[in-house]
């Protein structure tokens, strides 16, 4: 379960993500972010976690929105983000990586995330680890590319 410290990483990192995203982090409202984690740490407690360097300091974040039940088989990322020092270092494998191993003990069969219209490099991150586009998603942030990856195990 998450305490007062992980929650204030949390934030501030998903602070970080719209920032990139929407180049605002006026549309994350915190309170609804960390009732959103509680709810999917229920489902899994490896459903929100940081990538950390080895004197513990967290450098990356993974959320994935473990409650989600509209398509079943289908794994939603919440975010995915790396502190803007250590981009480029080779972590975009691991939190991929992280997702996919809970997802896959979970049932899922794919792995979907919403990739901004007008973020580049995360549609650039997907496209590079075999992700596919497959519609599109809107909320109050803009138009968002669902993109899809396999993840089952045939």
């Amino acid at each position: 379960p998450m305490d007062t410290a992980d929650a204030d990483k949390i934030v501030s990192f998903m602070r970080e993500l719209h920032r990139n995203a929407y180049g605002t982090d006026a549309g994350l409202a915190p309170a609804t972010l960390l009732a959103d984690v509680e709810r999917a740490q229920r489902v899994s407690p490896r459903s929100c976690c940081f990538g950390c360097l080895e004197d513990g300091t967290p450098v990356s974040l993974v959320y994935l929105k473990t409650w989600y039940d509209d398509e079943p088989g289908v794994g939603l990322v919440g975010g995915f983000c790396i502190d803007e020092a250590y981009r480029g270092c080779g972590l975009g494998g691991q939190i991929l990586g992280q997702a996919i191993s809970v997802y896959r003990m979970l049932g899922k069969t794919y792995l979907c995330a919403h990739a901004a219209e007008k973020n580049a490099r995360a549609q650039g991150f997907y496209h590079k680890f075999a992700f596919e586009q497959r519609g599109t998603y809107q909320d109050e942030n803009g138009l968002h590319y669902r993109m899809f990856k396999k993840i089952g195990i045939d």
